[in-house]
């Protein structure tokens, strides 16, 4: 068994990937964190990844390619912690750019930012700043 849910359905959509299989995918999850590995697939942190054994440059790039996108449903990896009023903006402001067309990821960091930035509790405001600066 896992620990955790979360390390178990971090290691279901790890094994997603063609060819990262069972053996690599527990390799990978018992000689990194699951924050640290979330942390770098959303980071896009190619170098890291090709750092485990059994992982090479274009292997950690297929990592990143198929898992960036559905890395931020799982948690582990935030910059800091939010309470919980600002944690349901980050979720409906998130969910909000992804219904625009932003990606996942880029849409949680960007959001992240302006919420490290301002002190606003409307998600409306929030997701104009966050839409502003994805625009760019």
């Amino acid at each position: 068994g896992f620990p955790s849910i979360e390390e178990r359905d971090l290691f279901r959509v790890l094994i997603s990937v063609p060819g990262i299989g069972p053996r690599l995918g527990l390799t990978l999850l018992s000689e990194c964190p699951p924050a640290q590995l979330t942390t770098a697939i959303r980071e896009e942190n190619v170098k890291f990844l090709a750092s485990f054994k059994g992982i090479g440059k274009k292997t950690a790039e297929r990592i990143v390619l198929e898992l960036k996108e559905k890395i931020p449903l799982f948690p582990g990896g935030e910059s800091a912690p939010l309470s919980p009023e600002r944690t349901g903006i980050l979720a409906d402001a998130v969910s909000g750019l992804v219904n625009f067309g932003f990606p996942a990821a880029r849409a949680e960091k960007a959001v992240r930012a302006i919420l490290a930035r301002q002190e606003t509790t409307d998600t409306v405001e929030v997701i104009r700043a966050a839409f502003k600066e994805l625009s760019r």
